[in-house]
């Protein structure tokens, strides 16, 4: 298997009997900024957490880089950065920015967890990629939205991972901090050769830096290009409704209406 592939063979994933997955099949090519889309309850998270091996399949195959998440989970979250749905940062703990990004770092070493003058130049280096050096004294409650997603990405990048999984970063941020981590993430993926796996419910921010699009519903109902993607009979497979797709300079943005819940 090739080594810069996300690969899956019939690969399920039940909870008390329940199919959250089913049958998926796909390689993602690991070099390209690909994203999740379904409704809600389609499996995007568990996906993720599957590739991360933080969930194991119940039947089918999965190699990450041409590792085995079952056994090798843990060498896979070292080369793999990963910003989840629901991360909180206490602020009742004071911490500040670069405390926040040297989370990173220290959660995986033992106890007493003192960070080196390497750790802490990673640190900077990663706030430097997503332009936040000058924020690193700032406490974290001190920081929109838009900035505490941007500490988030640092924190995922600070071990300079081969690959990036973020899932719905845009969630509660507003529409200028969405339009700022959009671009901060894709020169991220050009600059520094990243790719990424992006979960969202909403197309329109993100399509025009796209590579991949896998719209799934527990299983995979298309995966490929935008436009190959983005029909309108492929769309109502997926979400059991008629969706209206708009086109603008030969780009399709489909009107989903599929609203995030929070839970």
């Amino acid at each position: 298997m090739k080594k810069d592939v996300i690969h899956m063979k019939n690969m399920s994933v039940k909870f008390n009997e329940v199919i959250i997955l089913q049958d998926v099949s796909l390689d993602i090519n690991a070099s390209e900024f690909t994203v999740v889309i379904g409704p809600n309850g389609a499996g995007k998270t568990t996906l993720i957490k599957s590739i991360l091996g933080l969930i194991h399949p119940t039947k089918g195959v999965i190699e990450v880089f041409g590792h085995d998440p079952l056994h090798e989970g843990e060498h896979i979250r070292k080369i793999v950065g990963y910003v989840p749905q629901y991360i909180r940062i206490s602020d009742v703990i004071p911490m500040n920015v670069l405390e926040a990004v040297l989370m990173g770092v220290l959660a995986k070493k033992k106890p007493p967890r003192i960070p080196s003058k390497t750790d802490i130049q990673s640190a900077l280096e990663a706030l430097k990629v997503v332009d936040m050096v000058s924020y690193r004294e700032r406490y974290i409650h001190e920081l929109s939205g838009g900035e505490r997603q941007r500490v988030l990405i640092a924190r995922a990048m600070v071990r300079k991972p081969k690959y990036l999984i973020l899932d719905e970063p845009f969630t509660g941020v507003d529409v200028k901090s969405q339009r700022e981590l959009l671009e901060f993430l894709y020169k991220i993926h050009t600059e520094n050769n990243v790719g990424m796996l992006i979960v969202v419910h909403d197309l329109a921010p993100i399509i025009r830096y796209v590579d991949k699009i896998l719209l799934l519903n527990k299983r995979v109902v298309a995966y490929g290009s935008p436009k190959d993607v983005l029909k309108k009979e492929t769309i109502k497979e997926a979400y059991g409704a008629e969706v209206e797709i708009l086109e603008h300079d030969k780009i399709c943005y489909p009107l989903l209406g599929d609203v995030h819940r929070q839970r």
